[in-house]
């Protein structure tokens, strides 16, 4: 009986501790005449800032929040920063122990009561408190409520006269570091520390480090006798602000900061500058003589660059202005000599103070050195500005320039992809080297060397390449190139008008087209590619497993064991002169042999052809072709338009079609075949005189010779498999000649 007991009562006390009526915006309360802040249960953790309203509204009731429950927050190690409503007048048991990542606590209301253990072990280094009364302490004693904090770590932040009140009350506070809250009657007021006004404005004081910016603050009010706290929005920083604040080394803004006053910043000692997209505008030497800056980023919000903004930044590197920019003004950019890299997102290029003069707008940086990184849709407009085309390097956006080749990163991977280039001798490297981090170069891009006159090109011999894209060398001076068995996949039109080509044993998948078979005269595959191959040195490129000639040249043989010539496989090959395709091809596919062979005069087809393809002779020997040999005995099916502007020219009257005697009235009645004027038997036989040319005799049915023979009768047909059945006249044929013989 007594386990049980024990049983239930921990079974209540776990249900007790994870209990919670509601979660709004992500904060859990417990309900009855008003609020409390409680934990979200087992396995759920605050993080980061908690704002806690000053009231609630559920089911239709409203209820203040005033108080933050036992172990509400109890563990939760990435919470940093909690902002209590003017209504939480309590803080329970334990309810931030253990948060060793609470950094920053605000009381904006009458704080009463502190607990057992309120803080115990947390991060805590300043609690804001703009109470009118000192906080109880149910110990008093230090570690009883703070333990685990090192004393005279943690700033206490009250108002100037309440210091001694906190004093006189507990020896507690004396372990604690006072800074004043500005009066509840001055226009000013600290807070987070950063001096604003009623307005919602930054004002100056020197300050040192790291610097936050907060986005809001708690102006005092009374309504009636009770003293609150109205919530104010930091919108401004003022003039001046942090004028010849040296010490300050970086800011950080809220996204409801929307205006940065003249002089702002000037002569501090921000290292990096990142403007939001909230602000709207940036006053005149907002940021000049920031003498260790080296980083400034424009949100789209400023479509404006005021006058001197950055003039005199020494050690500014890197410029990064948005979509959004319209105007730069004078001397915007004066004396920044060291600008490595400018970057401008805007497709339309920004006005300047005077568009024909380099020296107002960027006067000190090297036009020569710095590179202008825009839109790549919008280079060519860039480049032909009286001004912006002065930079003498402009690339794409997101590129980098190392030894006259042009790079895309990425990051993830630490990959390179070459997507241009500034020289005529090019060697792409296996990796490059960016601020410390190396990029393996795995890519060439689409189209990057189209055109391109180069008078060399190679890959080093550690090559990392892997893929060429799309039409990368098409039209490229270059006669030859060795790919790198590095390289695994070849893109459409990719190595187009490219003469001499030797592919890796890597190469494993290759694109449409990706050669001109009229203008390469030599193409190999590397014997270790177990993909494709050049088998019998046929100047091909042969898909391996299924025998298909994928690309060929006006020097390729048709080697036997071929059995299908690829799609486009010697399209526009004007070069070839006569065409033979062994017995071994049973199909020819799609334009094959398209607008190719200006000078083709003879087709030879062996006997194993099954199929031909669209448009697989279209245009193919146009006025030049004269004889078309077919040796299959079953007239190949043709899909579609296979010889159809051929016809049109004429070509089925002037071209001649040989095929066997014995297939004639086949290929007299096939689809396609037909339509040729003349079509012959390239093997009719030949009537002769009864004088033996070879041993040949007959004996009951059956016909004999000492060589191989074929027997055909009077029609031409061949009736070889009925020796032994025979009877009549028939035509013998053998390899000295042909012999007529009677059998009885």
């Amino acid at each position: 009986m007594k386990r049980l007991l024990a049983f239930c009562f921990v079974i209540s006390f776990i249900t007790s501790l994870f209990a919670y009526d509601v979660c709004l915006n992500g904060v859990y309360y417990n309900l009855g005449s008003e609020a409390s802040v409680t934990s979200g249960g087992a396995g759920v953790l605050y993080s980061g800032t908690i704002v806690i309203p000053d009231s609630i509204s559920y089911g239709g009731t409203n209820y203040a929040v005033e108080a933050i429950s036992d172990s509400a927050f109890f563990g939760c190690t990435s919470l940093t920063k909690v902002i209590c409503g003017s209504n939480v007048f309590e803080v329970g048991t334990s309810a931030f122990e253990n948060c060793s990542a609470l950094d920053t606590i605000v009381f904006t209301g009458q704080l009463q009561n502190i607990m057992k253990h309120a803080f115990k072990n947390s991060g805590l280094s300043h609690i804001y408190s703009y109470s009118s009364v000192v906080p109880t302490l149910e110990y008093d004693n230090y570690d009883s409520i703070f333990g685990g904090i090192a004393k005279s770590s943690c700033f206490m932040h009250t108002p100037r006269s309440f210091k001694e009140n906190y004093l006189s009350s507990s020896m507690v506070w004396t372990f604690f570091r006072f800074l004043h809250l500005q009066g509840t009657n001055s226009t000013r007021w600290y807070y987070d520390g950063v001096k604003v006004v009623n307005d919602g404005t930054i004002r100056g004081d020197c300050y040192h480090g790291n610097l936050t910016v907060p986005s809001f603050y708690f102006k005092t009010i009374t309504i009636g006798f009770r003293p609150t706290f109205k919530k104010i929005l930091v919108t401004t920083i003022g003039d001046s602000a942090f004028y010849n604040c040296t010490n300050l080394e970086s800011i950080s803004f809220s996204d409801t900061l929307n205006y940065i006053g003249d002089f702002a910043f000037y002569n501090s000692g921000l290292k990096e500058i990142v403007i939001g997209d909230s602000v709207r505008k940036i006053g005149k030497n907002a940021f000049a003589r920031n003498k260790q800056l080296k980083k400034a980023i424009i949100g789209t919000g400023i479509d404006t660059m005021t006058k001197r903004m950055f003039q005199n930044c020494d050690s500014l590197k890197e410029v990064v202005l948005s979509e959004n920019t319209k105007f730069i003004d004078t001397l915007c950019f004066g004396m920044c000599k060291q600008v490595e890299s400018f970057v401008c997102k805007a497709i339309t290029p920004p006005n300047l103070c005077d568009n024909t003069s380099f020296m107002r707008t960027f006067g000190g940086i090297n036009k020569n050195t710095c590179v202008l990184y825009v839109p790549v849709e919008a280079i060519s407009d860039y480049k032909s500005h009286g001004v912006w085309g002065q930079f003498t390097k402009i690339l794409p956006i997101g590129t980098v320039l190392v030894d006259g080749l042009i790079y895309e990163l990425d990051g993830v991977n630490n990959t390179a992809k070459v997507v241009g280039y500034e020289v005529d001798e090019i060697t792409i490297p296996s990796a490059i080297t960016i601020n410390s981090t190396e990029y393996s170069v795995t890519t060439l891009g689409a189209k990057v060397f189209t055109d391109a006159e180069l008078t060399s090109f190679v890959f080093a011999d550690n090559s990392n390449v892997e893929v060429i894209e799309d039409s990368c060398f098409t039209g490229a001076t270059i006669t030859s190139i060795v790919i790198p068995n590095s390289v695994s996949t070849i893109g459409d039109y990719a190595l187009y008008g490219i003469k001499d080509i030797e592919l890796g044993s890597g190469v494993n998948s290759l694109g449409r087209r990706v050669l001109c078979a009229d203008s390469v005269i030599r193409i190999v595959v590397d014997p270790a590619n177990s993909v494709y191959d050049s088998r019998n040195n046929c100047n091909a490129v042969v898909e391996t497993a299924t025998n298909t000639l994928m690309y060929g040249c006006r020097n390729s043989v048709i080697v036997d064991g071929i059995e299908v010539i690829g799609a486009s496989a010697f399209e526009n090959c004007t070069a070839l002169n006569e065409i033979n395709i062994p017995n071994s091809v049973k199909m020819i596919d799609d334009r094959a042999f398209a607008n190719s062979a200006i000078g083709l005069t003879r087709i030879i087809i062996g006997t194993g052809l099954e199929t031909i393809d669209t448009e697989a002779f279209v245009d193919c020997g146009a006025g030049t072709l004269a004889a078309i040999t077919c040796k299959a005995q079953n007239p190949p099916v043709c899909i579609s338009s296979v010889f159809e502007d051929n016809f049109t020219a004429g070509l089925n009257t002037t071209c001649k079609l040989n095929v066997r005697y014995s297939a004639l009235e086949q290929y007299r009645t096939a689809d396609v075949w037909k339509e040729f004027a003349d079509i012959e038997a390239f093997d009719a036989p030949t009537a002769v005189d009864e004088v033996t040319i070879n041993k040949i005799w007959s004996d009951k049915g059956t016909i004999y010779s000492t060589d191989e023979f074929v027997i055909y009768d009077v029609l031409g047909r061949d009736v070889t498999e009925n020796n032994g059945k025979l009877k009549g006249i028939y035509i013998v044929k053998t390899v000295n000649g042909t012999q007529k013989v009677t059998v009885k």
